[in-house]
């Protein structure tokens, strides 16, 4: 997400992708955090200071959220 994309906007996209099977990151900048969201399942949130990974779709991929901010 980008500094000025409405929240609708945002939820409305990732509806959108998970309807098709897609996996997918929202990073919020605002709230420096990084939500996986996947088919069927809940979102899960994951703050600065965790990290991204296990991923089904990049096995053994590993990204500090923090450095998403950096």
């Amino acid at each position: 997400m980008s500094l000025s994309d409405p929240m609708f906007d945002a939820r409305r996209k990732v509806a959108k992708y998970l309807r098709y099977g897609t996996p997918l990151v929202v990073v919020e900048p605002r709230r420096r955090t990084a939500t996986l969201h996947r088919p069927g399942q809940a979102p899960v949130t994951i703050h600065e200071d965790g990290v991204i990974g296990a991923l089904d779709v990049l096995p053994g991929f590993r990204l500090p959220v923090a450095q998403l901010f950096a």
